[in-house]
């Protein structure tokens, strides 16, 4: 019988500003384990474990409750007096602890954050001495369990497809050196839905200029300007009242904007409008 290949997956991306949030909420969390932990011992009904520590987020320490109950018990029976046999009882039935109180607390927590906490608790480490940390194995598993990775063989495909057609672009437009701010103008989708040459043209000469304007500007640096000597301006006249409204309201020329369109950037790029610049060609 021959063995199946196992799946492939592909890593395409890491995202590590949700790999800082998972690291910071374990952190978090690891300080909230502590506490309870803490709180835990007090009962006296032995370690708290990382067991104990996911049926806080679980039930909100229902185990804890059994255990302490049961223990509660075992110390009523060795007590001649029943009235005060059944009040050890009863008051731990009605299970008014600290750590009762944290745990109720850490899981209305978790409920809020929408379950991210309960994925939380796999990244925790037990050591020896009882206190829940975040190590350094657990925040490498943190970057990998948060990347993106691809299993699905057309998935697969398509992003190597995508690879592709972006190395295509970069060769088009020369590492950047000819792309311009709108550089989607020069394509075109159809009503077939494929890309395509736009109908009116490119403009080539201004995609070209793009890279001799840049070379000019990384071969020739500004000098820098001398600094001006202060010049002593002659006291202006108070503005009336009338003056000062004269003064602040917005300077326009009719028919003119100041202000360039930037929705028709993209135009220069057509064939049908070749607005050059002076470094590209008529």
């Amino acid at each position: 019988m021959e063995a199946q290949e196992a799946p492939q997956r592909l890593k395409i991306a890491d995202r590590p500003h949700l790999a800082r949030r998972w690291k910071q909420g374990a952190a978090e969390l690891a300080q909230t384990a502590n506490r309870l932990a803490d709180l835990y011992r007090g009962l006296q009904i032995g370690e708290f474990t990382a067991d104990a520590l996911a049926d806080v987020y679980a039930t909100g320490g229902a185990e804890a409750r059994r255990r302490y109950i049961e223990a509660a018990k075992e110390d009523a029976a060795k007590v001649r007096s029943h009235a005060i046999r059944t009040q050890i009882e009863q008051e731990a039935e009605q299970w008014r602890t600290p750590f009762a109180e944290a745990a109720r607390q850490a899981k209305e927590s978790a409920e809020r954050s929408g379950g991210d906490t309960r994925q939380l608790l796999d990244f925790l480490t037990l050591g020896s001495d009882g206190r829940f940390t975040v190590s350094e194995d657990a925040a490498r598993l943190i970057d990998e369990a948060t990347a993106v990775y691809l299993t699905d063989p057309e998935e697969i495909e398509k992003y190597r497809q995508h690879l592709a057609a972006v190395d295509a672009l970069n060769a088009f437009f020369e590492d950047g050196a000819t792309a311009p701010v709108l550089w989607y103008s020069v394509f075109e989708m159809g009503t077939d839905g494929r890309v395509k040459i736009p109908s009116a043209g490119v403009n080539y000469a201004y995609l070209l200029a793009q890279r001799k304007r840049k070379e000019g500007a990384e071969a020739v640096a500004p000098e820098p300007r001398p600094m001006a000597e202060p010049e002593t301006a002659e006291p202006r006249p108070e503005l009336t009242q009338h003056n000062r409204a004269k003064s602040t309201a917005p300077r326009m020329v009719k028919g003119i904007s100041k202000e360039p369109d930037q929705r028709n950037r993209g135009a220069e790029l057509r064939a049908g409008k070749h607005h050059a610049s002076p470094d590209s060609p008529e």
